[in-house]
């Protein structure tokens, strides 16, 4: 199977009341991370009626290319997720391989993320903190399943760890929507 997704994003003000939150309960903080996300549009399938996404992650040193599938109906978005790592010297060639396909570069996310690793009734999360140039702060928290069957238990614990880390203002729109339509009302204006 391929593995699923499952992630609620919540806007915030300030990231300091979920760390401290984050370290009671025993949450482990991984190395920050700078992440560059290219995003890309397929030549004959528009992934924003669709509800995929593709793109090209630059994290530190390493390169990423994922797809994501279109989203599941109901409150905890869940989609499925392919990510491979794509070694960091051919990146640009595979750019211009996909450009020369007909793709179009959409835009990019630049964010700054602070990554936790969790474990609520026996289960692991990621928790990360974001911020995003141009749109503001975040907090996402996701797991992955590979198990249809445990999909619903699993956006249940999502919800649960949310509701623990005080979440509120739930952001449905992915960080490339937001840039859009960010983009979209200054040219507009």
């Amino acid at each position: 199977m391929i593995p699923l997704e499952i992630e609620l994003k919540f806007r915030v003000l300030l990231h300091q009341p979920v760390l401290q939150s984050l370290l009671r309960m025993g949450g482990v903080a991984m190395p920050i991370e700078s992440h560059r996300d290219v995003y890309l549009r397929h030549p004959c399938r528009d992934f924003a009626k669709t509800g995929e996404a593709f793109r090209l992650r630059y994290v530190n040193d390493e390169v990423l290319v994922t797809y994501k599938g279109p989203k599941e109906a109901g409150l905890v978005k869940t989609r499925s997720e392919i990510e491979l790592p794509l070694a960091h010297s051919t990146s640009e060639g595979w750019v211009a391989i996909l450009l020369a396909l007909g793709f179009i570069i959409v835009d990019e996310v630049v964010k700054t993320r602070t990554p936790f690793k969790v474990v609520l009734d026996g289960i692991e999360f990621q928790v990360v903190c974001d911020i995003v140039e141009k749109i503001g702060n975040f907090v996402e928290v996701e797991s992955i399943v590979t198990d249809r069957g445990q999909v619903e238990f699993i956006q249940q614990k999502v919800t649960e760890l949310a509701e623990l880390l005080k979440l509120r203002d739930l952001e449905r729109r992915s960080y490339l929507r937001q840039i859009l339509e960010l983009r979209d009302h200054a040219q507009s204006s």
